[in-house]
Order: C-alpha cells, then structure tokens, then sequence
C-alpha cells in the first residue's frame, strides 16, 4: 500500500496489490473517526491496483485541509495510513 499526492491536482494516488482474489474495502476517515469518502467496497480480483481520492467526501463535496486516515480492509485484514491534505 502506497499513496502520494499530485501536486497540480487536487488527487492522492493510492496503489495496492493483491496477491489473490479479496473483498477489499477502502475508506477515508476524518481525524475523528467520521467516514469521509468510500472509495472501494466490492470482491477485487488479484493484482495491481490503482485508485484516486480527489479530495471529495462521499456528497462529492471538496474536503477541507488536515489530516485523514486512509483504511485498506482485505479479508478482514485492516491497515492504516495518515495523509495530510494540503491545498
């Protein structure tokens, strides 16, 4: 799991891979624990992965400023990443 930023857009690139078919999900959460953005919920068939968060919420609202936590659940699995969003 890999994410940078692309500094002429708003957009955070997340990469992943998956050694075998899963149920992914992937969420961005606020500093609080709120759910901002749901970005995968769905069975993922093994492989590389790309997505984007375009730093909008789940009513395709821009996001403010500050830090997120990005969670990746794979088969029950869960890992986490900070992100700060700048603008």
């Amino acid at each position: 799991l890999s994410t940078f930023p692309l500094f002429w857009a708003t957009c955070t690139v997340i990469n992943y891979f998956l050694p075998k078919d899963a149920y992914v999900k992937i969420i961005v959460y606020d500093i609080l624990g709120n759910n901002i953005k749901e970005l995968v919920n769905q069975n993922q068939q093994l492989g590389s992965k790309v997505i984007n968060w375009n730093a909008k919420n789940n009513r395709e609202f821009l996001v403010p400023a500050g830090v997120y936590l990005l969670t990746v659940e794979v088969d029950k699995i869960k890992q986490t990443k900070k992100m700060i969003l700048l603008k």
